[in-house]
């Protein structure tokens, strides 16, 4: 009987491995996954200094406050990549390049050879780089059909460049033009992939979710790289959320 028992669980355990192994993602799956998007965020700032002013016989220091709400856009360069911990569960990191749209802006500078204005015209440029470990719930499997919801969170790294040459108009840096802070990004993705061929390895990967990012100090400076946020003691925080969707590869191994 102990035998009939256990070549039983044997039998049954193998079953099991084999219908596991049969799936799109199970556990020992390794995967990488190249792919581009857009993210669309709204966004909201909080802006304060000291401001120092003269009131009949003394000078009084207040601190005003600013808050703002915008929007903005970005193209997304990231790469991930997964283990399977667990039929149903994969741990893993995401890399992610983000390139903001900026709108060219247009300015002058006075010309002493012609004493006239110069116009001339110049581009922005904002980006980050976001590293992050990633949770992957796969709750739906098939033979060729994954659809893992991932939990993202992790570092992120932003930078502002004003690139307004002002006054020699053959450079690119104008002092007070950099904007920095490191801090940090999280989401929720829903991430449907069908593999082809085969052996499956190869496959397209989609995704669609919520993205938000979040910077609590960030810093000006000018081209000698000092913190132009101590002459007046301000604060400029941004945070940002919104909806992301892109396209991309799955490689499986």
């Amino acid at each position: 009987m102990k035998k009939i028992t256990l070549v039983a669980l044997v039998f049954c355990t193998s079953i099991s491995a084999i219908y596991a192994q049969d799936k799109a993602f199970h556990k020992g799956s390794i995967t990488i996954d190249p792919s581009i998007g857009i993210v669309v965020y709204k966004t909201k700032s909080h802006f304060e200094q000291d401001s120092t002013y003269y009131i009949g016989s003394s000078y009084v220091t207040s601190r005003p406050t600013k808050d703002d709400e915008d929007g903005a856009a970005a193209t997304i360069y990231s790469l991930t990549a997964e283990y399977g911990v667990a039929d149903w569960l994969g741990l893993g990191f995401r890399f992610g390049y983000s390139n903001y749209f900026e709108e060219t802006k247009k300015d002058s500078v006075f010309n002493f050879n012609t004493f006239k204005y110069d116009y001339y015209s110049y581009k922005p440029e904002a980006r980050s780089i976001d590293l992050g470990l990633n949770i992957n719930f796969h709750l739906v499997r098939g033979k060729r059909f994954d659809m893992p919801i991932c939990l993202t969170i992790g570092y992120s790294n932003f930078k502002y460049s004003e690139n307004n040459p002002d006054i020699d108009l053959s450079t690119r840096d104008n002092g007070n033009a950099v904007a920095k802070d490191n801090g940090m990004n999280y989401g929720i993705l829903l991430m449907p992939k069908i593999y082809f061929g085969k052996a499956q390895h190869i496959g397209l990967a989609f995704h669609i979710g919520y993205l938000g990012s979040n910077y609590p100090s960030i810093t000006t400076s000018d081209n000698s790289d000092s913190n132009l946020n101590d002459n007046s003691n301000a604060l400029f925080k941004l945070k940002g959320n919104g909806f992301n969707m892109g396209i991309g590869l799955s490689i499986k191994f």
